[in-house]
């Protein structure tokens, strides 16, 4: 195809010239053929004109008997004889002349007796049976008998036959009779000789008769002349009539009785002279006038013929002539040698431009691969785990590259280089290659054979293709089965040595080139860098943990000990030794504060960190939190001071946790507060949350500081001679964000300083603010996936008594065939299930577009497990619920899930046309909004139209129109004008616009976060 294309072209040129040539050479033809086609009417023409005439003097010879009679009716057999006879030697078409009286019933006897006296002994009238047997006429009124005829001979079966007793001759008869014209019959069958003929009959009145009308002339009637004629001899006639025509012409004609409307109109087919012994076939009408052919429509008497002239050859002999031939020759010789001179230019930079193309094609494959390993790398560091890491890369890899199965392996960190199968997989279809992965799993490699040893011997990257040789295994076959011919592995290296295995399988046969085989090369070990940082990091931690709790033992009894010398139970100390003990006795206590940071941040890190959920009344928890600090408070000289209990206020949380979070800010408030100040902890209730605020009067947050203040270890230089670890704000945040609750601060220079925790305020089930049944139409419908039949029952009896309907299944089949057949409002979820490990349900429920945005609640012994094997919160998981299970955290947990719902979540319509950027906006706000997706101008005013939304993104640069149009048509478009945020390219003022327009952000100076931040402050307004 692509040589094609390059000599496009010369195809192009040599096509236009034969084209030419061929254009020439028909036009030659068609020169000819014309030129053959005009003879040819002439020829016909003229043949056509001698049958019309040929059968006008017929009608002559028979009119002119009519005027005989009708000038004496008392006309003698031997006068008609003497007139006739030289008319018949004229025309041989002639078969018969006769005369043919009217004769009364009455005048019957008469007519056959005056035959019988002119020697005609046995004379009568008779009529034909229906087997053809001639009998005495019958009596009727009138009869047409045969009365003369010539010549006689051979036409004496005629003589005395009474042709009305034809039905079919007394129709012709009253036709000439009635009109007063010749009057033709049907072709018959000549008995003369077996030939088609026709018979004229000529009407003879009586002399001096009035014949104005039908009656008249019926009254009036004598008898008729009658001609029998010949058609093939009337034709012949023509032609020999005209010296031109003498010459066959090769012409057949066929002729037609036009006026026939039941039977086959064919009459009668003179074949050309030309034919050597074939016969003309026998052609119908329409047949007969396909093609080149002349017709005619004569008359003959009161009937149209239809005479159709066709030729023997289909083009009247019309050929190819010589100089056609050289027209056509002469254009395929210049055709070819134009195409062949521009074939050679294309050839001569056919070199250069296949080289351009070839270096392009490399830079683009490098570029893609230079893509690839730092997306591989990038994504690679922010997993959390190395399986996470790996299963990222194996992911990423298969979907760039196009490959259709993926799997890891580990190597053993022991001397023996074992090989360890992971669960690490990627199929593109989970269905068909799922007998290929259990194969895989269960394969025992021998030691030296299979491509992921061979990997780890070479330690480089391996394939094996379709045609390779070797010895195949079990999981060769059924992968060959699906199409897997070809198989890839790669070596994730740590230095030089191999720490794991990644295989790639593709369908067909497959060669990578040097290029691909050094990408992969250098993507392996750039994912062994991943490797060897997060085994650092996983060093680290445990190393900081087992000093930590090395160290805590010691510092116990150094604490211990220094605590009984200060209260003085060895005795009294002089001054100077008791400020000394006093110095080690308080920077004990600080070292043991720092150790019990250092240990809580590594199980936050780790996902270690226990949360034990209940509901807590705020008013007495805040009360206790303030009475613990008050010692604290006076050793810095410092006043605590708590603002509104806000009593009967609950709150969901972990009350060792939050006092922890809470008296971390209140220890630093005071720290950093004035002598003789103090610091006001304030608590106010809203409708949906709780806000703790802790104030203080110090000399504020230096402004280089603040983006760090939440960092581990961080501490302002100003102020590090206050004490304290740096680690106290980093774990309030993650305690507060773990209790989904958010932390933040306001400061001002020389003024204060103000931390605030905003946690979400717990809601009774079943009260009129918070039963999931007020805020729905009907009751909330949940699924539970529970493999334990009795956890399930309890927490159907959980959740049922506070209204909500629901479904119980017991694993991942007749989970994802429920999710199917019916809509829920949330979901709760075991990960240790029979059929199928809950983390791939997981994934798997939200590929499709149906569940996507379900609310789920893990509820398991592994939630701590799973949550870290997805990076925390990622999937959209509402809550990790360790089991046992707390039946009103429980409760407070499956309400905001199914508040956050798709059902109760506000509508954005996002109108823009470029798919990527609309990916992006629908990913960042899927948490906050249900995001509908309008790509061009006419689509975003058909919704606008039709449906209610709480907020419109609009994109300025559409492809059918300008986005400013839909900001003036919203008006008129829906009951409520939506409010909009612009979201473009292109800079607008506000201003010129209306009201509703939000915000205006331009797409390459807008972060992900300032996006969000907006969008929800615009559903909030």
């Amino acid at each position: 195809m692509v040589k094609i294309q390059k000599y496009m072209l010369v195809l192009l040129v040599f096509a236009i010239g034969v084209a030419a040539s061929v254009v020439g050479f028909r036009q030659f033809v068609l020169i000819e053929e014309t030129e053959k086609e005009h003879n040819f009417h002439l020829a016909a023409t003229e043949r056509l004109v001698a049958i019309e005439r040929s059968i006008q003097s017929n009608l002559d010879s028979v009119l002119s008997i009519k005027s005989f009679f009708e000038s004496n009716l008392a006309v003698k057999r031997d006068q008609f004889k003497s007139f006739v006879l030289p008319v018949l030697k004229r025309n041989s078409a002639l078969k018969a002349l006769e005369w043919i009286p009217m004769v009364t019933a009455s005048e019957r006897a008469k007519y056959e007796n005056a035959a019988k006296s002119e020697g005609f002994k046995g004379f009568k009238f008779v009529e034909r049976t229906k087997s053809k047997k001639m009998i005495s006429a019958k009596l009727r009124e009138d009869y047409f008998p045969v009365y003369f005829v010539e010549p006689y001979k051979k036409n004496e079966g005629a003589f005395g036959f009474d042709l009305g007793s034809s039905e079919a001759r007394r129709v012709v008869l009253e036709a000439a009779r009635d009109s007063g014209q010749v009057a033709t019959s049907e072709s018959i069958t000549l008995v003369q000789n077996g030939r088609a003929g026709v018979l004229l009959f000529a009407p003879i009145y009586k002399p001096d008769s009035k014949t104005q009308t039908v009656e008249l002339r019926r009254q009036n009637i004598a008898g008729f002349a009658l001609g029998v004629v010949e058609i093939q001899n009337m034709i012949t006639v023509a032609y020999s009539a005209r010296s031109n025509l003498l010459t066959p012409g090769g012409i057949d004609f066929y002729v037609y009785d036009d006026d026939k409307i039941v039977g086959d109109p064919f009459i009668y087919a003179h074949q050309s002279r030309k034919r050597s012994g074939v016969p003309a076939p026998k052609l119908s009408k329409r047949e007969a006038q396909i093609g080149l052919h002349v017709s005619d429509t004569v008359e003959i008497g009161d009937r149209n013929w239809l005479v159709i002239g066709r030729p023997l050859e289909p083009k009247f002999g019309a050929g190819i002539p010589k100089s056609a031939w050289g027209v056509l020759l002469l254009g395929l010789i210049l055709s070819a040698t134009i195409a062949y001179l521009v074939k050679s230019n294309i050839d001569r930079n056919r070199v250069v431009e296949e080289l351009v193309i070839e270096r392009t094609s490399e830079l683009l494959a490098k570029t893609e691969q230079i893509e690839l390993m730092h997306d591989v790398t990038v994504i690679a560091n922010e997993a959390a785990t190395i399986e996470a890491a790996t299963q990222t890369c194996v992911d990423l890899i298969c979907e760039r590259a196009k490959w259709q199965v993926g799997h890891a392996y580990y190597v053993a960190p022991d001397k023996s280089a074992a090989l360890i199968s992971t669960d690490i997989w990627y199929l593109e279809d989970a269905e068909k290659f799922g007998q290929f992965k259990e194969i895989s799993m269960q394969a025992d490699f021998d030691t030296n054979v299979g491509l992921p040893w061979n990997v780890l011997i070479k330690k480089e990257p391996f394939w094996i293709s379709g045609n390779n040789p070797a010895k195949k295994t079990l999981r060769r076959i059924e992968g060959e089965k699906l199409g897997l011919k070809s198989v890839i592995g790669l070596p994730v290296m740590i230095g030089k040595d191999v720490v794991a295995i990644l295989e790639f399988f593709y369908i067909g046969d497959f060669e990578p080139d040097e290029t691909l085989m050094q990408s992969l090369t250098h993507i392996g070990t750039q994912i062994g860098r991943v490797f060897e940082r997060k085994k650092i990091e996983s060093m680290k931690n445990e190393f900081i943990s087992t000093v930590s709790h090395e160290l805590r033992t010691p510092l116990t009894s150094i604490k211990g000990s220094l605590g009984l010398i200060v209260s003085g139970v060895t005795g009294t100390l002089s001054d100077g030794v008791k400020d000394m003990v006093n110095i080690a006795y308080n920077n004990s206590d600080r070292l043991v504060r720092l150790i019990n940071d250092i240990l809580d941040i590594e199980k936050i890190e780790v996902g270690k960190m226990e949360f034990n959920m209940e509901v807590l009344e705020l008013a007495p928890l805040m009360t206790r939190i303030v009475a613990e600090n008050e010692g604290f408070a006076k050793s810095n000289k410092v006043t605590l001071k708590l603002n509104n209990f806000s009593p009967q206020t609950k709150i969901l949380a972990d009350s060792d946790r939050i006092t922890q979070a809470v008296t971390n800010l209140i220890s630093n408030a005071a720290k950093f507060s004035p002598e003789n100040g103090h610091v006001e902890i304030d608590v106010t209730s809203g409708d949906h949350e709780v806000h703790i605020a802790v104030s203080d009067k110090g000399p504020g947050i230096p402004e280089g500081f603040r983006s760090k203040i939440f960092g581990k270890f961080a501490q302002a230089d100003s102020v590090s001679g206050q004490g304290g670890t740096g680690l106290g704000l980093n774990i309030s945040k993650a305690i507060v964000e773990e209790h989904r609750g958010q932390i933040g601060f306001e400061s001002e220079t020389d003024i204060g300083t103000t931390f605030y925790i905003d946690l979400a305020k717990y809601r009774e089930m079943g009260t009129e603010t918070s039963s999931p049944i007020e805020s729905h139409s009907e009751a909330p419908r949940v699924l539970v996936c529970e493999d334990d039949p009795d956890i399930a029952k309890l927490l159907e009896l959980i959740l049922s008594k506070d209204g909500v309907s629901v479904d119980v299944v017991y694993n991942a089949a007749d989970a994802k065939q429920a999710l199917l057949d019916a809509t829920y409002d949330a979901m709760t979820l075991d990960l240790a299930l029979p059929d199928q490990d809950g983390i791939s349900l997981l994934q798997e429920i939200r590929q499709f577009e149906e569940t996507r945005d379900l609310p789920i609640v893990v509820v398991s012994a592994k939630a701590i497990e799973g949550k870290n094997e997805l990076n925390g919160h990622a999937f959209g998981i509402v809550d990790w619920i360790q089991k046992p299970i707390d039946h009103d955290y429980l409760n407070a947990t499956l309400l905001r899930a199914i508040q956050s719902g798709a059902k109760n979540k506000p509508r954005v319509l996002h109108i823009e046309d470029d798919p990527d950027v609309a990916l992006i906006v629908s990913t960042l706000i899927a948490d906050i909004a249900t995001v509908t997706l309008a790509k061009s101008f006419s689509e975003g005013k058909a919704l606008l139209a039709s449906e209610t939304f709480d907020l419109v993104i609009l994109d300025l640069m559409l492809p059918d129109g300008a986005g400013e149009d839909l900001l003036t048509l919203a008006q008129g478009l829906a009951e409520e004008e939506p409010t909009f945020i612009v979201f473009s390219a292109k800079e607008v003022e506000l201003s010129s616009f209306s009201n509703h327009i939000k915000a205006s952000l331009v797409k390459s100076r807008t972060s992900n976060e300032k996006l969000v931040s907006t969008v929800r402050a615009a559903i909030e307004s």
